[in-house]
């Protein structure tokens, strides 16, 4: 998917968020199984990468097949000052730098509002956030 189609389609929302300070254009995507990390990016994480016990296969959108046998756990991402975990697996795709999939938006119970393009989490405290492309949040 494309930065473009990203912003037409009702299913995702793309959205610029902080990756250990650092901004990383992120589609939101309750389509995505896993958590993605463009493997470009891979450098600029804290975190070491864990090697899996058991490895698993990806079926891309491109039709290609790639067998994950690391990621990297508990990595933060920030959302307008609300410190959320992700687990990531690396791998190459274009237009996007992160990919938030159904694990980490389960882990944070997530809900999507396709119409308004904006997310909803749960973060410390029992608190929610709302948030949008424009990386715009309130406190709920």
């Amino acid at each position: 998917m494309t930065q473009k189609e990203a912003q037409a389609a009702l299913n995702v929302v793309a959205s610029t968020l902080f990756l250990n300070s650092q901004q990383v254009y992120t589609l939101i995507d309750p389509g995505a199984t896993y958590s993605f990390i463009v493997k470009r990016f891979e450098s600029k994480l804290k975190v070491k990468p864990i090697k899996l016990d058991k490895w698993f296969i990806i079926n891309t959108p491109l039709r290609d097949v790639v067998c994950v046998h690391y990621m990297y756990k508990g990595v933060m991402v920030k959302i307008k000052g609300l410190d959320v975990d992700v687990n990531l697996t690396p791998l190459e795709f274009h237009d996007f730098d992160l990919i938030l999939g159904m694990d980490w938006l389960s882990e944070h119970k997530a809900q999507i509002d396709s119409f308004a393009k904006t997310v909803t989490i749960q973060g410390i405290d029992d608190k929610r956030k709302i948030f949008n492309g424009e990386i715009s949040c309130q406190i709920v």
